[in-house]
This record gives C-alpha cells, sequence and structure tokens, in this order.
C-alpha cells in the first residue's frame, strides 16, 4: 500500500493534534498534493529494464564486454528524456486529463468523483481508486 504523507508540517501546530480529516478546494488539488508529495524511489531502474529489452538482452550479464560501454552512453543519454516523462507535474496534468476526457473514472470512499471542481475531503483510512474504462469492457460477470 503507497502511503502519502499531506501538509507534514501542519500536522505538527498543537491545535492541529487530532486533525483527522483534509480537505482541498477540489479534486484537481487533491491530485497536486499527491504527486507533490510522492517521491520517485526506482531512479529509473525501470526505463533500463526495457530499454535493455528492446535491445535484446533479457538481463545485464547477457551484455558482452565490447558492448557495455555503448549501452551505458546510451542509457546516460536517454536519462533527461526519463526525467521528463517523471516530472510530477507533467504526470498530474496527464492523469487529469484522463480523468476529465472519462477514460478513467475516480472513487474515493466508494463514491465516483463527478466533479473535478468540487471540494473533497479525505481521512487517513480514505481509498482512492483510479478505474482504467477500457479495462471494463474485458470484465464479465455471469449469474447463476
Amino acid at each position: 500500500m503507497i502511503t502519502f504523507q499531506i501538509r507534514e508540517k501542519l500536522k505538527t501546530k498543537p491545535y492541529l493534534k487530532n486533525f483527522t480529516v483534509y480537505t482541498f478546494p477540489s479534486f484537481i488539488h487533491l491530485i497536486l498534493e499527491l504527486f507533490e508529495k510522492h517521491e520517485h524511489g526506482h531512479k529509473q531502474i525501470f526505463e533500463i529494464e526495457l530499454l535493455l529489452e528492446e535491445l535484446g538482452y533479457s538481463n545485464l550479464k547477457e551484455i558482452k564486454k565490447s558492448e557495455i560501454d555503448s549501452v551505458k552512453n546510451l542509457i546516460i543519454s536517454k536519462l533527461e528524456e526519463w526525467e521528463l516523462n517523471d516530472d510530477s507535474e507533467i504526470l498530474a496534468y496527464k492523469l487529469l486529463a484522463a480523468i476529465k476526457n472519462k477514460n478513467l473514472t475516480v472513487y474515493i470512499d466508494n463514491q465516483i468523483i463527478q466533479d473535478l471542481e468540487m471540494p473533497i475531503s479525505i481521512t487517513p483510512e480514505s481509498v482512492i481508486a483510479f478505474i482504467n474504462n477500457s479495462k471494463l469492457n474485458s470484465i464479465s460477470f455471469k449469474t447463476l
């Protein structure tokens, strides 16, 4: 489970000691806050794995010693591109665009978020779910 700490400094003030409900002016503000607080920990390992797979290697041991420098230089040349794709603000806006275009449905505490401009309140126990609408057609149910 991924855990986010939201506005940690606010929680340290004595008059907010038992403050357990977080209210955001809109869902957009909530998303921007979540992306702002998220720390990327994988350090491009997923991108490196995909690049190696594109080059025909399933692991690092398969790279010939004579090719190590060229693969290393290729990875270094891709780092800036990967960092741009990993920018939290860009990712937040891409997510919001997908929601606005109805490619994703958002549920917070079992309620569908219809209006991105409405105020949102969450608690530490809140569940936020993103459903990819294109995958919903592949789910089938049979009644007995």
